[in-house]
């Protein structure tokens, strides 16, 4: 075994910060330019300043971040996995911030995690996404269709990431997060009775640390300092296969490799080119990526990602030139007597926007429901407010 790898704690808050977002997950991020090799036993000592103290714990090296690919604002260094059980972790280091098991279940902390979540509402319907955040308590997923109502009773069933085991569980919506008019993610809050509550709890905490393993061995950044379409022609192009999730505000995409090619692209319940186009205009946000293709609900031709990353950067910049007075968010009136007389007219693509802005629906809305690209349907708004057939309401 090499030298040990030393991490330093001058304050217990410094400690609890570092435990409840990494080590009660299974692992730690160290910085360091040790020669340390993935899948290398190390043993890991927790100096405890604060209270002249020490802890040694043993674990692996599941990632190497080298000094010259650590990149803008980031450390070099090892990501590192336990390989003492949760329970030892949490029986050496707990006892200098005050955790115990009971603590934990009570304060049901909310983690990153990115898993295949099924919701079914009591009207028949199923919609798929992603979760984004889990806990004991509930959760926050990402959503490919319309909404819940908040208040509404639902059926979720997590897909664990690593083993072929399913948990259903009833929730209720508690909260919707709204992004230019639509709903991008539903908070879940658990209804759990008593006797499933060990079986749950179990669940989820496999889930937390599979994930935090996922994200420890994951690359991320910002997208500011690459640009968005370097990001995805590096790992498309670099790596045979893996999961690219791009994030800004509370809107969350994925862009799937697999083989060399495209397999998947996702915004909300956005897909293919047209999903692409709008994540190659974002200018901001944070992206990570890992070497796992993440399980589709759809059956998706793989395609080429350089002639995808063509298309869709020739529509964003011919979107860029259409004039348009409105924002995504905008709700229309409909002058219904004109558009009667106008309708022959119009294209068919026109008369469906004309006719799901007079339904209530907000720009950001038409854009998600109609499946061709959104130059085509801003043009197509245009054209509909330079007839006077319809206006922002104000």
């Amino acid at each position: 075994m090499s030298a040990p790898l030393r991490v330093t704690y001058s304050t217990p808050e410094d400690l609890r910060q570092q435990y409840e977002t990494q080590i009660a997950l299974g692992g730690l991020f160290i910085p360091t330019v040790s020669n340390l090799e993935f899948r290398e036993s190390v043993r890991v000592v927790f100096n405890l300043e604060f209270c002249n103290d020490r802890v040694e714990l043993d674990a692996e090296v599941v990632s190497v971040v080298e000094p010259e690919l650590a990149g803008p604002g980031n450390e070099a260094g090892v990501a590192i996995q336990f390989t003492d059980t949760a329970e030892k972790v949490k029986k050496q280091l707990g006892p200098f911030i005050g955790v115990n098991q009971a603590d934990e279940r009570r304060r049901a902390p909310r983690r990153v995690a990115r898993v295949p979540v099924l919701i079914e509402p009591d009207d028949g319907r199923r919609l798929t996404g992603r979760t984004r955040d889990l806990s004991h308590s509930g959760l926050l997923a990402s959503i490919d269709g319309p909404p819940v109502a908040v208040g509404r009773t639902v059926k979720i069933t997590l897909d664990h990431p690593t083993f072929d085991e399913k948990l259903s569980v009833s929730a209720q919506i508690v909260r919707h997060l709204d992004v230019e008019g639509t709903v991008t993610a539903l908070a879940c809050e658990f209804q759990v009775p008593a006797e499933r509550e060990k079986e749950i709890t179990q669940f989820i905490d496999d889930v937390q640390t599979s994930e935090h393993g996922r994200r420890l061995r994951g690359v991320s950044g910002a997208i500011g300092e690459l640009g968005i379409i370097n990001v995805i022609q590096v790992f498309g192009g670099c790596t045979r296969s893996g999961t690219l999730t791009v994030i800004r505000g509370y809107e969350e995409g994925r862009v799937v490799f697999e083989d060399g090619l495209l397999r998947e692209v996702r915004l909300g319940p956005v897909l293919g080119v047209k999903a692409l186009a709008r994540i190659v205009g974002w200018r901001e946000g944070n992206f990570e990526f890992h070497a796992r293709v993440e399980p589709s609900w759809d059956e998706v031709e793989p395609c080429s990602l350089d002639a995808s990353l063509l298309e869709a950067t020739r529509q964003q910049d011919e979107l860029a030139r259409v004039e348009l007075a409105f924002t995504p968010g905008s709700r229309f009136k409909v002058d219904r007597k004109k558009l009667d007389i106008e309708r022959s007219g119009l294209s068919k693509l026109e008369d469906s926007v004309a006719e799901l802005a007079g339904a209530g629906m907000t720009m950001r809305q038409v854009l998600d429901v109609i499946p061709e690209s959104d130059v085509d349907i801003q043009k197509a708004f245009a054209a509909l407010s330079d007839l006077a057939l319809i206006r922002a309401r104000g």
